[in-house]
């Protein structure tokens, strides 16, 4: 059973639209995979840092027992999960170096 994946604040949404082209095919397919099984890192699926096409960097945000990030390129995708509702969240979309400097307004 899949999970649905809901762009949570307007911003990501502007983000994603902004995105060159080759970007935003980038981004379909771990927003894919989240919809598939958002804890891939508690699935083994992912070893240190090697990526290949079919895995994702995702690493659990430190304080908060259900939000993550999952790593593409130079790109940042912070999400969160209700497993009771099935959803997944994404809060936030930016480069490395911005995504963590204001946390989003969600639950811990």
């Amino acid at each position: 059973m899949s999970y649905e994946v809901l762009l949570h604040p307007k911003r990501v949404k502007r983000v994603i639209a902004g995105l060159p082209q080759a970007h935003q095919r980038r981004l379909k397919e771990p927003i894919d995979q989240l919809a598939e099984d958002p804890f891939l890192a508690r699935s083994g699926h992912i070893s240190g840092d090697h990526l290949d096409e079919a895995n994702f960097d995702i690493k659990r945000c430190k304080g908060h027992k259900s939000r993550f990030r999952v790593r593409f390129g130079d790109f940042r995708l912070v999400y969160q999960v209700d497993e009771e509702e099935r959803l997944v969240l994404l809060l936030k979309l930016d480069f490395r170096g911005k995504v963590y400097s204001r946390p989003p307004d969600t639950a811990r």
